[in-house]
């Protein structure tokens, strides 16, 4: 099933309510990455299509799960450039702030010390506790698969869909209070002013644009693309005459 079709059905099936900000992703995009396990992505398909695997069907027509815990308003995000501030641990990178452009700015690992004011990046060990925090707080609370399900997803640090799928959405909310809560203490900390957009609400008019989602994707990959890389990127002539206007 394509993509865009599959997004159709779940607000058709929702009274158009379906949101994947509900379940604590920004975008559709990573919400289909996220359901890699159960959502098979068919190669070399455009518009893109997905396929259910078998461990979809299973989870399907499986045993009713947990119920799921409340997770609140998840009409608001962390504004990118800090929500990487603070999770992006495993490329050692470091994240400045520049006052200038009120923006995070993420440094090359090995790179000079900065100059400018440090961001608080979460470290592995700080990471993998919030993990067995979490699953503590919950194993006595679900069934004895999902418990043990749980300490699996701990154990081998797993991705969210690891979880439980009634935790899942939990944890992403987890995660989202640990990243404002550490931008709160840090900004009160320097003496900085927050920026007024600190949190992004998705317009109204934007949620449903699967041009929107694949815009984004291709701006995070040009933000990590080599100057050889970028030389090899191709741009048709009628963007770069509309660009040049």
């Amino acid at each position: 099933m394509q993509t865009g079709v599959l997004k159709n059905r779940l607000l058709q099936a929702t009274d158009r309510k379906f949101d994947p900000e509900t379940y604590g992703f920004p975008t559709f995009r990573a919400l289909l990455t996220a359901l890699e396990d159960v959502l098979l992505s068919v190669p070399n398909t455009y518009p893109p299509e997905v396929e259910l695997t078998g461990d979809g069907l299973a989870t399907l027509t499986g045993p009713a799960r947990t119920r799921p815990e409340s997770v609140g308003n998840s009409s608001r995000r962390v504004r990118q450039d800090l929500w990487d501030a603070v999770m992006d641990f495993s490329s050692r990178r470091r994240y400045v702030w520049d006052s200038v452009s009120m923006r995070a700015v993420a440094l090359d690992p090995g790179s000079e010390p900065p100059t400018q004011l440090v961001l608080p990046t979460i470290t592995a060990d700080e990471f993998a506790r919030m993990r067995d925090e979490f699953v503590n707080a919950r194993t006595t609370t679900v069934s004895e698969d999902e418990a043990l399900q749980l300490t699996v997803w701990a154990e081998s640090r797993h991705r969210t869909m690891g979880l439980p799928a009634p935790l899942r959405p939990v944890w992403n909310l987890t995660l989202k209070n640990e990243v404002i809560r550490r931008l709160d203490a840090w900004f009160a900390t320097a003496g900085v002013d927050p920026p007024k957009d600190t949190f992004e609400a998705v317009p109204e008019s934007r949620k449903g644009s699967d041009a929107d989602e694949l815009r984004r994707f291709v701006r995070r990959c040009v933000d990590q693309m080599s100057e050889a890389e970028l030389q090899r990127l191709p741009i048709p002539a009628e963007v770069a005459f509309r660009v040049g206007r």
